[in-house]
């Protein structure tokens, strides 16, 4: 191989390594713009819990992948923000009420202690409207006047409709029906003005639907440039052209009929053929002013896009604080009855509005349209349902559970040993654990820790002591987190003592007359405890 073909294969070699490393960095972009949008959501705090009573908090929603959270609760007066990620460019947002209603707080001690006893639409192409061309055929006269305006009559079409006979293979380009990139324009267009896609998140690459949605900026310069070329080549000629041309071919008709060159039929048929034209006309420039209504929403959308990445750039140089999406506050802050507000996320489709224009029969402009659909609702789309309940932050709490006093209980009774002549007084200590039901009371406000609630409490507690069969009071404070309870306790319970001057270890009497057991009596001590519990639902935040 000589010197000049090694050069050659070196350099396609070269060309397809790079054409694939080129074509692999952009699909593997794809991907991980797509991984970046499904990332679970950087919260700002402080974030709402789901478990506690919140303050004035913040609740982020990711629109790849939107989660209804459950019922948040809060305190009267607090506002919850909420902000959405990752929103379309595509869509506008709305937070709308649902409903407002009140209620009574319930009876957290009777719940408590019944609880001790027993959860775009579719756009469719719309081909060119208005009748169809068709230039009937007449009968050839001696001369050639009926033809040439005939075949005037056939070319104008043609540059009118953008098509030429199947038989005719020598069709300029020109004149070769609509552009296949203005129906490629159109069919993308159809991908954005449908619903957004559902479990985009749980796919393993991004599909061609998520295209518009992972590189918007480009998306929209491309389709918007394919709508313009396609607008400027149906709009070529230009309609005074071919106006001009209508009226010069009505003269010559016209002529014809002063000139007695054409017959009655004749004469009608071309001036059908006029009337066709004129049609043609008129649904060519219908078919071009809405190719430019798309490209101009287009155009608007993409300032739009930009002024919103050039705000949010600039926040963040001045380290600003991004503002939410939106609030909700408490209606009647002042009462004291349960506040339940539901709110809905709704979104619109921002080209729907000139998709629809564009897609019936006739093109209206912008009064027309904006007259026209003065009495329409806007279509809104759920996402998802918001619920939030303010209420104050209950004062009592119920809970169950156990205590472990940490020293035991005392029992006496007789034993023989082989050293002693009478039987002696033994002492039996018994470590047990007491089962018990607990009434909290909140010391000064609940919080939020890890996103759970915490609070400390005072605690009453009244349980069964096993080892001497009977009850038990223990009182002291209180740590919850979540459900449970750690209550480090003071137990008074029952205890057993000697008496009469009987000592552990002495004799039980004497050899003549042993006694049986010695004499003990009952007192109330009082023993140090761990108490854990776990807390009952009440009502409310009481997870």
């Amino acid at each position: 191989m000589s010197i000049g073909g090694i050069r050659l294969c070196v350099a396609v070699c070269l060309l397809i390594t790079v054409s694939m490393a080129c074509a692999q960095e952009a699909s593997s972009s794809g991907a991980q713009d797509f991984k970046e949008l499904c990332r679970p959501v950087a919260v700002t705090e402080p974030a709402c819990s789901y478990t506690a009573l919140n303050p004035s908090c913040n609740l982020f929603i990711n629109r790849f992948s939107p989660v209804a959270p459950p019922t948040i609760y809060a305190r009267h007066g607090a506002i919850i923000s909420v902000t959405v990620v990752n929103q379309s460019a595509f869509e506008k947002l709305t937070l709308d009420l649902k409903s407002l209603t009140a209620q009574v707080p319930p009876d957290q001690l009777a719940n408590g202690f019944a609880a001790l006893n027993t959860a775009l639409g579719s756009f469719a192409i719309i081909e060119p409207v208005g009748e169809e061309v068709k230039i009937q055929e007449v009968e050839p006269s001696a001369g050639d006047t009926v033809e040439k305006v005939l075949a005037a009559q056939t070319e104008l079409k043609q540059d009118i409709t953008k098509d030429c006979p199947e038989e005719k293979k020598d069709c300029p380009e020109k004149k070769k029906g609509l552009p296949e990139e203005a129906r490629t324009a159109l069919q993308q267009l159809k991908v954005v003005l449908l619903p957004f896609p559902a479990g985009v998140c749980q796919r393993r690459d991004p599909a061609q639907d998520l295209e518009p949605l992972l590189h918007t900026t480009d998306w929209l310069k491309t389709v918007k440039g394919k709508l313009e070329t396609a607008k400027n080549y149906l709009s070529d000629p230009p309609s005074d052209t071919i106006e001009a041309s209508i009226k010069s071919l009505e003269r010559r008709i016209y002529g014809l009929a002063l000139n007695n060159s054409a017959n009655a039929y004749q004469l009608q048929i071309l001036r059908k053929n006029q009337d066709s034209l004129s049609a043609a006309l008129v649904s060519r420039d219908q078919i071009a002013d809405k190719l430019d209504a798309l490209a101009k929403a287009l155009d608007k959308l993409a300032a739009d896009v930009d002024a919103l990445a050039k705000k949010k750039e600039d926040d963040k140089n001045a380290n600003k604080k991004p503002e939410p999406d939106f609030t909700i506050s408490d209606p009647q802050p002042h009462d004291r009855n349960y506040q339940i507000v539901t709110s809905i996320l709704n979104y619109t489709n921002r080209l729907a509005p000139v998709a629809k224009r564009v897609g019936g029969e006739k093109f209206l402009g912008d009064d027309a349209t904006l007259l026209s659909t003065l009495g329409d609702a806007p279509a809104k789309q759920p996402i998802l349902t918001l619920s939030v309940q303010y209420m104050d932050s209950p004062r009592f709490e119920i809970s169950a559970g156990f205590l472990v006093p940490f020293t035991p209980y005392h029992s006496y009774s007789a034993a023989q040993t082989e050293t002693a002549s009478a039987p002696v007084v033994r002492e039996s200590l018994t470590y047990t654990v007491v089962p018990a039901a607990m009434i909290n009371f909140l010391i000064g406000r609940e919080w939020i820790m890890a996103r759970q609630r915490a609070a400390l409490l005072g605690t009453f507690a009244v349980g069964y002591t096993p080892a001497t069969s009977s009850v038990a009071l223990a009182f002291g404070p209180s740590f919850s987190w979540k459900s449970v309870v750690i209550s480090p306790l003071a137990d008074l319970g029952r205890d057993v003592q000697l008496a009469g001057g009987f000592t552990v270890g002495g004799p039980l009497g004497s050899s003549t007359t042993p006694a049986t057991a010695p004499l003990t009596k009952t007192v109330w001590d009082m023993k140090p405890a761990i108490g854990m519990s776990i807390r009952i639902p009440l009502g409310g935040s009481g997870h």
